[in-house]
């Protein structure tokens, strides 16, 4: 194998050095505890929000051995590579492999820290370039053997759970660096096919990462960032803010209560009555026990009530209504916004029965069977409710309700 280029020689290797010192740099930095790299880790704000964090990410390192590792096979394959291509050429194929192999590996887990995907792809290029007379001592037999019984320790280490790895960066980043390099050293008959090839590798990478990730990721904490930031957005009062992100991690993993809920109050606060309904319900139904979520579900649908009363939609009103009587029969409040919606349809005896589950049950009796002082009856609503009988009693606003930080 090549001796590698002597570290005095960092000058004339702009990419490679610079990206090891970087890396270097912002590891110490991430040990140190005094600087807050957070904004440097792969999480699931990077896609679309926060892209840079895709290349970023592996600039930092959990511990020495890995950023040794690492740095030391960056500097030998890099600057290898640097020598016949330039700084520029050489950079951007760091790029494409700090992307390719981040991209996978969040695709199907969480991401993960470190230039470890860029590695193996560096090793996957030159292995592929192995009979091109300016790479051909790079990769011997014994480094071949080294990466992949490493890649297979890594990937045992992670099963059992000593030392977990981003084993799909692994992957990935040798099949994204190999398939580079067979495009550039085959026959020009093969070059337009392999071309094809790692364009759609690219694309299948960055769709499985994207719009598909709900259907390929396989993490246990897909969709947390996501619900973390949207209720820090709640919090913040930044309402629509926080009902995208909480859109986007119900997405990734729709059985989080407390993430319905959250939505459910996002909804509200932007005056949406029925997506809310819509939340609460979902949130009640995945925990059924917590009452929050029930008076939530409750005050949804009348609320929802209420503004098809001041709209007119007798119809609306009445769904809504007895969908919050259906949920708690005790609720007067229910009760008086169905009567309410009843009335004005006319449906005065109907109106009178929905009284009769409230505590203005003797009404019946002062104002009749129908409970109608008139054609419309709008008499006694105005005796009733003392409004507009278009109206619907109002509780008071349900965004004052505070968000909720589970997970």
């Amino acid at each position: 194998m090549r001796r590698p280029s002597p570290i005095s020689s960092f000058i004339r290797y702009p990419a490679t050095a610079g990206t090891a010192l970087l890396a270097i740099g912002a590891t110490l930095a991430w040990w140190s505890g005094q600087i807050d790299v957070s904004r440097l880790l792969m999480t699931e704000l990077a896609i679309p929000r926060e892209s840079w964090r895709v290349f970023t990410c592996t600039l930092l390192h959990a511990d020495v051995l890995h950023l040794l590792f690492n740095v030391y096979w960056l500097w030998v394959f890099g600057t290898a590579i640097e020598q016949v291509y330039g700084g520029t050429r050489t950079l951007g194929l760091f790029a494409l492999l700090a992307a390719g192999s981040m991209l996978a590996e969040f695709a199907i887990f969480d991401g993960g820290v470190g230039l470890s995907g860029v590695g193996y792809g560096l090793f996957g290029f030159l292995y592929a370039m192995r009979n091109d007379r300016r790479f051909h001592d790079c990769v011997d037999s014994s480094t071949t053997s080294l990466f992949v019984v490493w890649f297979f320790i890594c990937i045992a280490t992670t099963v059992l759970g000593i030392m977990p790895v981003a084993n799909v960066a692994h992957g990935a980043g040798a099949v994204f660096g190999y398939l580079l390099g067979q495009t550039i050293a085959a026959r020009r008959q093969w070059r337009p096919a392999l071309t094809s090839a790692l364009v759609l590798l690219i694309i299948a990478t960055g769709a499985a990462a994207t719009f598909a990730r709900p259907y390929v990721n396989f993490s246990p904490h897909r969709g947390d960032d996501l619900a973390r930031a949207g209720t820090d957005a709640l919090k913040a009062n930044d309402n629509q803010r926080a009902a995208n992100l909480l859109k986007s991690a119900l997405a990734l993993n729709d059985r989080e209560a407390d993430w319905w809920y959250n939505l459910g109050l996002a909804y509200e606060r932007l005056d949406q009555n029925e997506p809310a309904m819509q939340a609460f319900d979902r949130a009640w139904e995945l925990a059924p026990d917590d009452v929050d979520f029930r008076g939530a579900a409750i005050s949804a649908k009348l609320a929802a009530a209420s503004k098809a009363m001041k709209e007119s939609r007798w119809a609306d009103a009445e769904r809504f209504a007895r969908a919050a009587t259906e949920l708690d029969p005790t609720d007067e409040h229910a009760w008086l916004t169905l009567a309410a919606a009843y009335q004005n349809q006319g449906r005065n005896a109907e109106a009178a029965e929905a009284l009769t589950h409230t505590s203005h049950a003797q009404v019946r009796t002062s104002t009749g069977s129908t409970g109608s002082t008139g054609s419309t009856g709008s008499g006694f609503f105005w005796w009733l409710f003392g409004e507009d009988p278009k109206r619907a009693p109002t509780s008071a606003p349900a965004s004052t309700r505070p968000a909720h930080d589970g997970q």
